[in-house]
């Protein structure tokens, strides 16, 4: 079983390699033709539903977001908990958010050359929780993504 972490445009293609594989959205919306099952309770929030952003923060935006978003999970950790269990090692998923190609995203790399993402987070999770589940970055995760979101074991697809 494993959990590739990637971007709606990635999908096409990774499920083009593995049709076997179910694709699910992790983000607040999905783009014009793509119609995934959405794991909202996965998406970029805080604990009261507010969407997540980096930008407008104060101090180290990463460490606030982050911080916000794992609050937000753990009001949400029996939903989380029981989604972790039921990771199939005979199933592959596919994990979608906008990231690299959402216009902040796109400004986070032409100013940082790297972009936060967090599907990096829900990896790391995964890796510390199901470590017998094997965790994949596209491409753009692998060589962009915030070293410190980056699961700490995964392969690149």
């Amino acid at each position: 079983m494993s959990v590739i972490l990637t971007s709606f445009r990635e999908s096409d293609n990774i499920l083009k390699i593995l049709p076997h594989a179910e694709a699910f959205s992790v983000a607040r919306w999905q783009p014009k033709g793509y119609y995934y099952n959405a794991l909202e309770n996965l998406g970029a929030y805080d604990v009261n539903g507010n969407r997540l952003f980096l930008r407008n923060r104060t101090g180290n935006p990463l460490d606030g977001y982050k911080k916000d978003w794992l609050e937000y999970i753990a009001k949400n950790i029996t939903w989380v908990d029981k989604w972790l269990k039921s990771l199939d090692n005979n199933k592959d998923i596919v994990l979608c958010c906008w990231c690299p190609y959402s216009q902040s995203t796109k400004k986070q790399i032409a100013d940082h050359l790297t972009f936060a993402c967090h599907t990096g987070i829900i990896g790391k999770m995964i890796n510390k929780f199901r470590p017998d589940i094997q965790i994949y970055l596209d491409k753009d995760r692998h060589e962009r993504l915030v070293e410190e979101w980056k699961p700490s074991d995964y392969k690149v697809i």
